[in-house]
């Protein structure tokens, strides 16, 4: 009897033996074939649930850096916007075919998004979140970084005057991130904003 390694394994075996004691694959002519073995069972079962935490993970990070306008250009419709993002919520004041989605994460923030249209294009979309009470720029420090780190990733140095940073992407789009701090028929308005606007 000589000693042989396992092809799958690579463990020594009997050179008679059908079937590896180590590893449960049986060997048929040249191929090699898996053996039902519950030993073999918990390393795949192990695997398959790291890969699945791995994708949900993934997935929740890739929710906080989605920009609202990834999917927009400058030749988007309304009815597009609508196929992304649903009809939209109804607020009294709103005319025409805008539209505005009250519910709308970047960075974990929970702002609000607008599109505005002309005869159906896309005139310029808005996002912001509204600061509340006595909070200030400062307290929303690590999400304003990472809008500023997201958008120069993609499109390079911004533009930066006062509180305002600008982006352009190659068609000429323009990304606007704003520090709005501004006074809206007398009540003080503070709130991150980035806007949209096609060339």
């Amino acid at each position: 009897m000589a000693m042989v390694n396992c092809s799958e394994c690579g463990k020594e075996i009997s050179d008679k033996a059908k079937v590896c004691p180590h590893c449960g694959y049986k060997k048929e002519g040249n191929l090699v074939k898996f053996v039902k073995n519950p030993k073999n069972r918990i390393p795949i079962i192990a695997g398959g649930i790291v890969l699945v935490f791995l994708l949900i993970i993934l997935a929740v990070v890739r929710g906080k850096m989605d920009s609202p306008f990834e999917r927009i250009n400058e030749h988007t419709t309304r009815k597009e916007v609508i196929k992304l993002y649903g009809k939209g919520d109804k607020i009294e004041g709103l005319t025409g075919d805008d539209l505005f989605y009250r519910k709308s994460k970047f960075w974990g923030l929970n702002g609000a998004l607008s599109f505005f249209f002309l005869n159906e294009e896309i005139v310029n979309g808005s996002w912001s979140y509204s600061l509340k009470g006595k909070e200030t720029f400062d307290d929303y420090n690590s999400q304003i970084t990472k809008i500023i780190e997201y958008y120069t990733g993609l499109y390079g140095k911004p533009e930066e005057r006062n509180d305002e940073y600008t982006w352009y992407d190659e068609s000429g789009n323009s990304y606007i991130l704003e520090l709005a701090d501004t006074k809206i028929q007398g009540i003080a308005y503070k709130a991150i904003r980035v806007t949209f606007r096609p060339y």
